[in-house]
């Protein structure tokens, strides 16, 4: 995408460019949780003393680097300004948590939660979503929304979404912040994330928020289909099969947007009764 937002207006695409950009370790380069610190534009990102920490424990490391550099390139992302880095990892509690928060030329603020790590305790946190109502990095989810959404003008629209556990931590925290704050919430968007236990669906925040939720899915989704989904997703062609689907690089696009299926393959469908 070249197009700036003014032209080409902001859609799923751009939320999941966004949140995997958000796998990208900023520690020492973006401000933490300090409304008094500027922000830095993504096309500022590319330092070489960063380059090692940045690309931390990364999924595939050819493919982060690569990424992040058309990101700083780009017309349409270089200019993004990112802020309010937070990123804490608790063994104790099994917490893997991580949001940045992007700010953008149409005048809106997109927070990212960042999914999960090859660490062992991220992982262990995604075992402990299927059994417990809810979990510390959602929690702490909650608390990032609420903090920063008090530091951003109610002018600026609030987009937040993320991709598989970052999702998850999306929908949870815009069902759970402050009411002020989900009125100011234009979009929510879970990229293939887990869903959730019943009774959160029934919940009277999660029936307000509803119509603002976008879930996207891969053909032969597999973590987008863990527990319940009671939102509409769209589902997406992808040029990996099985589990690899859930990686975003894999994900067809087509004239700016996804490409879409018009259903889930049945080994996906028999996955979600």
């Amino acid at each position: 995408k070249l197009e700036p937002f003014s032209i080409l207006p902001f859609n799923a695409v751009d939320s999941l460019i966004l949140a995997e950009f958000s796998y990208i370790r900023l520690d020492h380069m973006v401000p933490g949780l300090s409304w008094w610190k500027a922000p830095v534009k993504i096309g500022d990102l590319l330092k070489a003393e960063h380059f090692q920490s940045m690309f931390q424990n990364a999924r595939d490391l050819e493919k982060s680097r690569r990424f992040v550099y058309a990101l700083a390139a780009s017309p349409r992302f270089r200019n993004t300004r990112v802020h309010y880095y937070a990123s804490n990892s608790d063994a104790a509690m099994e917490k893997q948590f991580s949001a940045c928060t992007f700010f953008l030329e149409d005048k809106t603020a997109y927070i990212a939660y960042r999914g999960t790590d090859s660490t062992y305790v991220g992982w262990k946190e995604d075992f402990n979503m299927a059994y417990m109502s809810s979990v510390p990095a959602q929690q702490e989810g909650v608390k990032y929304l609420n903090t920063v959404a008090r530091w951003i003008p109610r002018s600026v629209g609030l987009r937040v979404g993320g991709h598989s556990k970052g999702g998850n931590i999306a929908v949870y925290s815009a069902v759970q912040c402050d009411l002020a704050v989900q009125k100011r919430i234009v979009s929510v968007f879970n990229h293939d994330g887990p869903g959730f236990k019943d009774n959160i669906f029934s919940s009277a925040e999660f029936i307000r928020l509803q119509d603002r939720i976008h879930t996207t899915i891969p053909e032969d989704a597999v973590v987008g289909m863990l527990l319940q989904h009671h939102e509409n997703y769209r589902v997406i062609k992808s040029s990996a099969h099985g589990i690899m689907q859930h990686d975003p690089f894999t994900w067809n696009i087509e004239q700016n947007d996804f490409s879409y299926s018009n259903k889930l393959k049945n080994s996906a469908s028999v996955r979600s009764k």
